[in-house]
């Protein structure tokens, strides 16, 4: 966030970034079955990689070790393709 601001970003409280963020990944949740393909980027380091994908409903992982967002949000894609 502060990289944010002194890039010429205005800034915004960190509670606000974390309501966005979990009602995001809420929403994502349960829009799994509208997307063809879903590109899953985690950007929390300078660069940002790609860690997994959807594709026609099959799940594709990209990285050993997964970032703890992305194995919430893949649960659900787990259940879905089990059921």
């Amino acid at each position: 966030m502060q990289r944010r601001v002194k890039e010429g970003g205005h800034n915004i409280p960190p509670e606000i970034i974390i309501h966005r963020y979990k009602m995001g990944l809420v929403y994502l949740k349960g829009k799994f079955h509208l997307f063809n393909e879903i590109y899953f980027i985690d950007n929390s380091a300078d660069e940002a990689i790609m860690v997994a994908n959807i594709k026609k409903g099959k799940l594709s992982e990209f990285t050993k070790k997964s970032p703890k967002w992305l194995n919430e949000v893949l649960f659900i894609a787990r259940r879905m393709k089990s059921g």
